[in-house]
């Protein structure tokens, strides 16, 4: 069946063709047809020619070709592209030439319509269109635009050059078209292997065009690209060196500013950004008009100065930029060939954050911190990528904490949660969260800030860190809204794994029956560490909130699951081994409830005939050592001291790491023998067992300083016995 415009096409012959479309294909049956149709609205308007070219096809990719014309012709592949291209451009018999490829189509070709039914191409030489590059074909958010030289007014002698990466010199002047192809073609296949298939043969034809053409500058540019593809830094920093050396006055040559700006990105990197705002500078004096590469030369001015410590000639240059760039969003700077043969990167507006964080930076290193808010101010969040936006976020912190200026926080928080892209505002969360942890200073400040802002209180009542600042902020208060607070969390992420930023709130899981099971169902217990780790390092004062939450400590004696006692073993046994000031009496009670939970998790876990002096050792040290204090917490009960102290040698020699615990009940042992002088035989005998188990371990240099540890125990309880002292001090090698 012949398809409309084919017949179109055949009426064409018989008058002047404005345009002839060239494409070469192989194997492309998947993708021509929706090429080809794209086209339609074109060739059914505008007198058009379409040719081509087959480079082998094994498909049905030729029966395909010949439905939409009947110029289909075969070339015998010879790994030139040019040759390929030339094949069909000799066909060609209208006034303008333009290519595709057929895995390209369009989605709106209007554009190009008008281009030429309006006759303005007869005022220009050249013409572009954009080729949107897909990263992925599944996000067609993502994705990469190029003005790309893709229309030629015939001209004699016009051919295409280069057996890769194909070209036609540009003419000035060039119309820049708003149309664009979509191009899934880099997406295809991401396989390394694929890469790096594709990126060899690619970096071989190069090197041999380079070889035989080294004044080509096309070639250089493309081969120092290729480098870089592949990361042979070496390979790519000499390139770009030899190019500049040889062309740093050709102020004509269109592949200049690209070689002019890696130059002193590559000085910077280097650490000589001094000389790399030079190389920039010298380029920018002797730019006859502004075009569209000025953009990036005056983005890396402005970077190179900050780099060298100069922050008003960076500052100068980002505004400088601002104005050209918005010169260029009103269509005032024009594109130039060299804006088109080498893309030029801070033409957008994401790309404009790079210069607000530099202007930042700079306003911030000069302690202008109006002029910084300033800047703050203008940030775009919603366009701004995640690289950027932990750039801004870590500046902004930075100023907010050294200057306590902790309500600007929240609304810029606000507003992360106004653009609906999760990320970022997760990004604040976990930024922010590392910073109170180093400034617990700000803890109170920033929970009053957050849980009294009326944009949050307005609009975002019910997000995860509002609901945590609340949290920490009605404590702050001990107005007994926590534990309401807390359960309107819980409830609204039921069934949801609580990341270890929200950590409290796993806490005041633990104390509620109805949600304990739920959170802990859904954490790794080999994760436990990140929970524990968070709520230590923002509370000195874990016990007390224990007792608030499980509302004294016989809260915690309750039965629980295996998990449940787990964690609570784990939370206790930070507490004791952590430098939190807690009274005598409340250490002594938390350690003999620690003892009593990790005994009762221990029996759910192991059968009781392991449970005995004779089968213990089978158990890691840390169980060994709940075994020992159960034992003592025992011979207690039955009035045994003897074996009180027995146990706890025992306890002591098994698990080195909670000397210190043991320690304070020796202490408050010691009291007793104060108050009891017929009992001060029984403590020397202690005293000998705790001098001999610290010889016993000092053999090992590993424990070393946990038999140091023992000593300055040792010392408290003893300090009469100096001879016996100076021994230790001696054997474990302490000078002082």
């Amino acid at each position: 069946m012949r398809c409309c415009f084919r017949r179109r096409m055949d009426m064409t012959r018989k008058n002047d063709i404005v345009l002839s479309i060239g494409l070469i294909v192989k194997n492309e049956e998947e993708n021509l047809a929706r090429c080809l149709d794209s086209l339609k609205p074109l060739m059914e308007t505008i007198p058009c020619q379409l040719i081509i070219t087959d480079t082998g096809s094994a498909d049905s990719t030729v029966e395909i070709a010949k439905r939409y014309t009947d110029e289909v012709y075969e070339f015998e592949w010879c790994d030139d592209f040019a040759a390929a291209r030339n094949a069909g451009l000799k066909k060609a018999k209208g006034q303008w030439f333009m290519f595709i490829d057929g895995d390209e189509w369009f989605e709106d070709c209007q554009d190009l319509i008008d281009f030429f039914q309006s006759g303005e191409y007869k005022e220009y030489k050249n013409a572009t269109y954009i080729v949107r590059n897909y990263v992925n074909k599944k996000d067609k958010s993502n994705y990469e635009d190029q003005h790309l030289g893709r229309l030629y007014k015939i001209r004699k002698g016009m051919a295409f050059q280069g057996s890769i990466h194909e070209y036609i010199s540009l003419e000035l002047p060039i119309k820049e078209l708003h149309s664009y192809a979509n191009h899934y073609g880099y997406s295809t296949d991401n396989s390394k292997e694929h890469k790096q298939i594709k990126h060899q043969r690619n970096l071989s034809l190069l090197i041999k065009e380079y070889q035989k053409d080294p004044d080509n500058c096309r070639l250089a540019y493309l081969l120092a690209k290729q480098y870089a593809a592949g990361k042979d830094k070496k390979s790519y920093r000499n390139l770009i060196r030899e190019f500049y050396e040889k062309h740093q006055e050709d102020w004509e040559n269109e592949y200049l500013p690209y070689f002019t700006y890696q130059t002193a990105l590559i000085c910077k990197e280097e650490g000589n950004p001094e000389q790399g705002a030079e190389i920039l500078k010298k380029y920018k004096k002797n730019r006859k008009e502004a075009e569209v590469w000025d953009l990036d030369i005056l983005a890396a001015l402005s970077d190179t100065c900050f780099s060298a410590g100069k922050f008003k000639a960076a500052i100068k240059y980002a505004k400088e930029y601002f104005k050209l760039f918005s010169a260029f969003q009103k269509g005032d700077v024009p594109t130039g060939i060299s804006g088109i043969t080498t893309q030029p990167t801070f033409v957008n507006e994401e790309s404009t954050i790079t210069l607000y964080n530099v202007m930042l930076k700079s306003y911030i290193k000069l302690e202008e911190y109006e002029q910084a808010m300033n800047i703050i101010q203008h940030l775009d969040w919603n366009i701004m990528i995640l690289e950027d936006l932990n750039i801004s976020l870590h500046l902004l912190f930075h100023m907010v904490f050294t200057r306590s200026q902790w309500m600007l926080l929240p609304d810029i928080y606000s507003r992360l949660l106004q653009t609906g892209q999760q990320g970022k505002s997760q990004l604040f969360v976990e930024l922010l969260e590392k910073k109170i942890v180093e400034y617990l200073s700000a803890y109170e400040a920033l929970a009053k800030e957050f849980a009294c802002n009326e944009n949050l209180r307005k609009d975002f009542p019910e997000d995860n860190y509002v609901l945590l600042q609340k949290l920490r902020w009605s404590m702050v208060l001990s107005d007994n809204e926590s534990k309401s607070i807390a359960d309107r969390f819980l409830e609204k992420n039921k069934g949801a794994r609580v990341e270890p930023v929200f950590a409290e709130f796993v806490l005041f899981a633990l104390a509620n029956p109805t949600y304990r099971d739920l959170v802990l169902d859904k954490i790794d217990l080999e994760d436990l560490h990140l929970y524990t780790h968070k709520v230590v390092s923002l509370y000195s004062n874990l016990h007390e909130l224990f007792i608030y939450l499980f509302s004294g400590w016989n809260g915690l004696r309750m039965t629980g699951s295996r998990r449940f006692n787990y964690w609570i073993i784990c939370f206790m046994e930070i507490i004791l081994l952590s430098n939190a000031k807690v009274e005598k009496s409340t250490k002594s009670e938390l350690t003999d409830i620690y003892v009593e939970k990790a005994h009762e998790y221990m029996t759910q876990l192991y059968n009781h005939a392991v449970l005995c002096e004779e089968q213990i050792y089978l158990l890691p040290r840390s169980y060994r050592f709940i075994y020992y204090m159960y034992e003592a917490k025992k011979a207690v009960v039955e009035g045994n001291r003897h074996d009180y102290v027995k146990q706890l040698k025992k306890a002591v020699a098994v698990y080195p790491i909670m000397g210190g615990v043991v320690d304070s009940l020796v202490n408050t042992m010691e009291e007793k023998f104060e108050k009891e002088p017929s009992n001060k035989s029984e403590f020397d005998f202690y005293a000998e067992s705790v001098k001999r188990k610290i010889k016993e371990i000092a053999k090992e240099e590993r424990l070393r300083d946990e038999a140091i540890k023992l000593l300055d125990a040792y010392k408290k309880i003893n300090p009469k016995d100096e001879e016996g002292i100076a021994e230790l001090r001696l054997l474990l090698r302490i000078d002082n």
